[in-house]
């Protein structure tokens, strides 16, 4: 077969390895602003579990066909990547890219390919691609560089800063003129960040195309500085005005990548297959469903290529992964700081978890280890302390060892009769992603698109969810000690402010009962601080010597179903919190153990003791055994807040932290 031809450049770059790696690992882009061919995957099913992947693409006048192998990389040093062609003028490519930290800062980057040609006219072929490359890459790189430095003096993130190409203007004229007509509508809404609606709308018209098919918005608000709900606001109302359009993603858990699309969650299939892991697997609105979104098809077609599917970016979670033969093994030094990783595979049976925390960084593999790497590479600390992740002889992974914050020595081992690819990524992966479970208590999304959750008959488990309801002390009193009017005006205020403290809680009203409220949070703080700033706000803004409620919550599993026409919540923890309203006197909130054992509301309830009146034990009408109950009382704590308004979700957090004034 002969030696391997093997070109090899290296530049030097003034941006550090750790914000270069986003972009280089960015295989996707980076194949095809360089120039190479679109190509066509599909994926077959592989005989110990999982697929291989089979590329096509048309260059210098020929068709190539190929194994893509998977890609491996640690972050944020090194990736490479093995092709095997079935025939054409080259039998194999193997490319690898190395980031190392140079001596007076900035980072050295190398770029390797090993070309195995076949024949002549692959020896003429591949002289003539490859050059022709180098220019490409090096313009690539430097780009890459300079907008990682410009993006260092700058915030927030800005359309300029793309690292591939500069931005062009992508809507025709019917486009433009229908993108004008919604932000018109968009503009009326009066979302609290106006800025939000022209950056938008700027990445609608600029954006490239990888920058828009998927449209996050919790990215959004990392990269424009926004608070979340307000990124999420933008984008709910955005597709409401028919500027954007919803785009239900449901996640494969095994790769983590979108596995099926719809623009309806109700369209969804109780089971999704992923083509890429050729499994099946249960779609679940807590773990697996993802809200998205991407310019409206009227306004702006978005037809992405898919240069390299395998690469880094489409596993942004995952710090490293490696491709071991069966017998093979690898060893490496991996950084852990605070946070929690889980080591997985599509054919390994099983996880295995690394609980010392986040991943600090990793260095590259030994020399010998490292596919077409001929370099030292560093010392290897606490050898003989290493954590183990094996692939039996069965497929099941087993992990083994303590790992610590600091460096730890990991080796892997494929005692399996197949080819594994273990990866070692997040274990909380949803940190980034808004779930349907999670939008079900955002109070734009229920006004908005409530109807379109769920199909009329079915249910969903929707995960924890905190419950809240209050009701009015004495209404029929009420009613006849001051007139009906009165009363009605009453209570009407206060329907208005409960309205607007759950909801600068990021809260939502699920319905009303008679003079009662139902609300729903997802995050269980949130509910907690809620119901104390509202009863706190009734105080201020009604007279509450003739208007008192009283408040109940808990945290728990729900089950969401659609009910004429809006998304409600029914199980124990929904029949939990309305018992528990009960409990509350006037003014008071009652919470159920359950709430006050989630960590965050622990940590809260112990920074505030005076807000502790009495624990209770108590019966709640219609569930079995003693139940324990906190009743709370928000006059405590006023006096401990600046002077505001209301009660104000940012103080309570930064009083926690023990920086209020």
């Amino acid at each position: 077969m002969g030696s391997p031809t093997i070109y090899e450049w290296e530049w030097r770059l003034r941006s550090k390895a750790s914000d270069l790696w986003p972009h280089v690992a960015n295989t996707e882009r980076f194949n095809k602003v360089i120039g190479l061919p679109e190509p066509v995957f599909r994926d077959v099913a592989h005989e110990g579990g999982g697929t291989r992947r089979i590329g096509e693409a048309q260059q210098v006048g020929l068709t190539l066909r190929w194994n893509e192998h998977p890609y491996e990389w640690i972050a944020p040093q090194w990736l490479g990547v093995l092709r095997e062609y079935d025939s054409g003028p080259v039998r194999s490519v193997r490319t690898s890219v190395r980031l190392v930290d140079a001596a007076g800062g900035g980072t050295l980057l190398s770029y390797r390919i090993e070309v195995q040609a076949s024949g002549l006219m692959g020896r003429m072929v591949q002289g003539f691609e490859f050059t022709r490359m180098q220019g490409a890459m090096e313009r690539a790189f430097q780009r890459i560089d300079a907008k990682v430095q410009e993006a260092a003096d700058s915030a927030p993130w800005h359309l300029n800063l793309d690292a591939f190409e500069a931005p062009t203007d992508h809507l025709d004229h019917r486009g433009a003129r229908r993108m004008q007509e919604a932000l018109g509508k968009l503009r009326a809404w009066r979302l609290p960040s106006s800025e939000s609606v022209d950056r938008l709308a700027q990445l609608v018209q600029f954006g490239a195309d990888h920058a828009v098919e998927r449209i996050r918005p919790l990215r959004l608000a990392h990269d424009w500085g926004l608070p979340p709900e307000h990124a999420i606001d933008v984008c709910l109302v955005a597709a409401h005005v028919g500027l954007l359009d919803v785009a239900w993603s449901v996640l494969c858990p095994a790769c983590r990548s979108p596995a099926a699309d719809s623009p309806k969650l109700a369209r969804l299939a109780p089971t999704t297959h992923c083509d890429a892991c050729n499994i099946d697997f249960e779609t679940e609105f807590v773990e697996s469903v993802e809200l998205g979104f991407k310019p409206a098809a009227s306004i702006r077609p978005v037809t992405p290529g898919s240069y390299c599917l395998g690469g880094p970016a489409h596993k942004p979670t995952a710090v490293c992964q490696l491709w071991l033969q069966p017998g093979e093994a690898r060893q490496f030094t991996l950084d852990l700081g605070h946070g929690s990783w889980r080591a997985s595979g599509p054919r390994a049976h099983g996880q295995a978890y690394l609980d010392a925390g986040a991943v600090a960084g990793l260095s590259a593999p030994q020399p010998e280890q490292a596919p077409g790497d001929a370099e030292a590479g560093p010392a290897e600390p606490g050898a003989d302390e290493a954590v183990e992740l094996l692939v039996d002889g069965s497929g099941a992974l087993h992990g083994q060892g303590q790992a610590r914050s600091g460096a730890n020595t990991i080796r892997m081992r494929n005692d399996s009769q197949w080819d594994q690819v273990l990866r070692i990524e997040r274990a909380n992966w949803r940190d980034d992603a808004v779930t349907a479970a999670q939008v079900m208590t955002h109070a734009t999304f229920r006004q908005l698109f409530s109807a379109d959750v769920l199909t009329p008959g079915t249910h969903v488990d929707v995960g924890h969810v905190a419950i809240l309801f209050t009701d009015l002390k004495g209404s029929t009193a009420l009613y006849e000690e001051v007139g009906d009017a009165s009363a009605y005006a009453m209570v009407r205020r206060h329907f208005e402010v409960l309205e607007e403290m759950i909801a600068a809680h990021s809260g939502t009203i699920v319905k009303t009962i008679g003079d009662a409220v139902m609300g729903a949070w997802h995050d269980p703080l949130n509910a907690l601080v809620a119901a104390i700033s509202l009863q706190t706000a009734l105080s201020e803004h009604v007279d509450t010597a003739h208007l008192q409620i009283k408040v109940g919550v808990h945290w728990g599993r729900c089950i969401g179903v659609t009910v004429n026409g809006t998304f409600d919540y029914f199980g124990t923890t929904v029949n939990t919190a309305a018992r528990l309203e009960r409990v509350a006197g006037a003014g008071e909130v009652a919470i159920s153990e359950a709430l006050a054992a989630e960590p965050t509301v622990s940590d809260w309830l112990d920074a505030h003791p005076r807000c502790v009146l009495r624990t209770e034990e108590q019966t709640l009408k219609g569930l079995v055994g003693t139940h324990t109950c906190l009743v709370l009382c928000g006059d405590a704590l006023r006096s401990n807040l600046r002077k505001t308004e209301s009660l104000d979700i940012a103080d309570v957090r930064r009083m926690v932290a023990g920086t209020a004034s």
